[in-house]
């Protein structure tokens, strides 16, 4: 290579050094502010979408387990941190909300998971949360299904009941499930909990600074779990827990067959429990002398 043909190489590479260096001090220096400012005010959210978890119904149709909906609040703790505005945000929500959470505990969190605040029970509820939104930026609202039980008392052996999932349950389920989704704990709904868990799915969405959805970048469809049809009557199931109610008897269990085909048709363990009311009643329960929660059946 002449002398002459390496100098120009060399001039060209060094002209091409100096662009990059020159843009690299112009998006840093002289445009680092406003990039930092518009990263702030836009940012990705990623949403859990929570799949409904399957009916459990009895042989005509009537629902014994259904999911129904719970409009939650969660605080996007790690973008606060980010942005250094996280004091401030608990600050508001404690005013706005009477919700307490340790600042310091929370800096040190090392989950990228958002952190559930609390359901929003009433309209005037959810209302206010949109009114002041402009001052908890990174706190939103996130729709998760809740287990209802329309029966009851009268099917809650054979139901059972759910729960929150422990580490052992993330574990097993994987990308199926998340923090918040229900597992079986209890019952069929622990039995069948492979087919009626269903599994997540998520939303990338754009927001600006106080949580509003200003674009959608990807979807993914959750996944319904599967229906449970049972061969339990409902109607008769009924009438074997108030003739038991009503007997005099403490404690004991019905069993009715279908003669013919062999099907249990009730199946009922007395004194019983609201699976409904699981959570809030559970030292009552466990404590009780009668031991609504075994199943004598």
């Amino acid at each position: 290579m002449s002398r002459r043909r390496f100098l120009f190489l060399a001039f060209v590479g060094l002209i091409a050094y100096l662009i990059v260096m020159v843009r690299l001090f112009y998006l840093q220096i002289i445009r680092g502010k406003y990039y930092k400012e518009l990263s702030q005010k836009n940012y990705v959210r990623k949403r859990i979408i929570y799949p409904q978890r399957g009916d459990i119904l009895d042989r005509k149709g009537e629902k014994i387990a259904q999911d129904v909906p719970k409009y939650m609040l969660f605080l996007d703790h790690q973008k606060l941190q980010e942005e250094g505005n996280l004091k401030e945000v608990l600050e508001n929500l404690k005013s706005l909300f009477n919700v307490q959470l340790d600042y310091e505990s929370l800096r040190k969190r090392r989950s990228i998971e958002p952190i559930l605040l609390m359901e929003l029970k009433t309209q005037e509820e959810i209302d206010k949360f949109y009114n002041y939104s402009y001052k908890l930026p990174g706190v939103f609202i996130n729709t998760i299904p809740s287990r209802f039980y329309p029966q009851g008392e009268i099917c809650a052996h054979v139901v059972g009941y759910v729960g929150y999932p422990t580490e052992k349950h993330l574990q097993k389920y994987g990308d199926r499930i998340s923090t918040q989704s229900l597992v079986g704990m209890y019952g069929l709904e622990r039995a069948f909990d492979q087919d009626l868990l269903g599994k997540v799915g998520a939303e990338e969405v754009m927001v600006n600074a106080v949580g509003k959805v200003i674009g959608n970048i990807g979807y993914v469809e959750p996944e319904k779990g599967n229906t449970l049809v049972l061969s339990i009557d409902v109607r008769i199931q009924r009438i074997a827990y108030e003739v038991f109610r009503d007997s005099g008897h403490k404690a004991g269990a019905v069993l009715i067959l279908d003669s013919r085909t062999g099907e249990v048709l009730a199946l009922l363990s007395y004194p019983s429990f609201d699976p409904n009311k699981i959570s809030d009643l559970w030292e009552t329960y466990s404590g009780d002398n009668l031991k609504p929660l075994f199943n004598r059946a």
